[in-house]
């Protein structure tokens, strides 16, 4: 293989290092975890060099600008990660999992101001769309942030109720704000949601514990 890649290294190469890479990630119990490791560097290395040059050519594909953020994410270079989905943001503005998955990368390894910027831009494109508030509450409950939660928790609670929704969602997001409540001491905010989640599902365990 590596004589392959000397003569030929644009040469379908791609997917035999994956292979490669597969096989000796198979092999990390036997203590070949840095060669897999390696495999799958120079698998990405091959993958990037690949999509520069399909961006060169083809400088508004949105598309191309997401598999590059996946692959620079993977590989830790998450300001040119960043910069990528700002690309293909550019391109379509309306496509709210780029937003989405900036906020993700910002908020783990670069900057939670940007995160919440972005995850505000995808609720002013599409607010009545759930999935926007599924995925800012997330982010919301790793700050402990209880005017958050409670905030999209009780849209959520509006949006499951008025479209005759999964029961046990609406059990977990009135648990959720009931949390939320007690962050704030607002206890008998809190046991109206618990009550609230009872009546939903009298047999709740963690319900009646809480």
């Amino acid at each position: 293989l590596d004589r392959v890649t000397r003569l030929n290294p644009k040469s379908h190469i791609a997917s035999e290092l994956r292979s490669v890479a597969r096989e000796l990630a198979r092999n990390h119990i036997n203590g070949r975890q840095e060669q897999a490791i390696r495999a799958i560097d120079q698998d990405n290395g091959l993958r990037l060099e690949q999509l520069d040059e399909q961006i060169r050519q083809n400088p508004k594909s949105e598309e191309l600008f997401i598999k590059r953020a996946e692959i620079r994410a993977t590989t830790k270079r998450y300001a040119d990660a960043v910069a990528d989905l700002g690309e293909a943001i550019a391109i379509n503005p309306k496509r709210l999992e780029n937003y989405w998955e900036r906020a993700r990368i910002n908020y783990f390894f670069r900057d939670k101001s940007q995160a919440f910027n972005d995850l505000a831009r995808a609720i002013a494109i599409e607010p009545e769309n759930p999935k926007n508030y599924w995925t800012r509450v997330r982010y919301y409950r790793y700050e402990s942030d209880g005017h958050g939660v409670i905030s999209d928790d009780s849209k959520l609670i509006e949006f499951v109720t008025s479209n005759n929704g999964d029961s046990s969602q609406l059990i977990g997001l009135h648990m959720d704000r009931a949390a939320a409540f007690g962050w704030q001491g607002k206890c008998d905010a809190a046991v109206a949601d618990i009550d609230r989640a009872i009546t939903l599902d009298g047999t709740d365990a963690k319900a009646h514990d809480f």
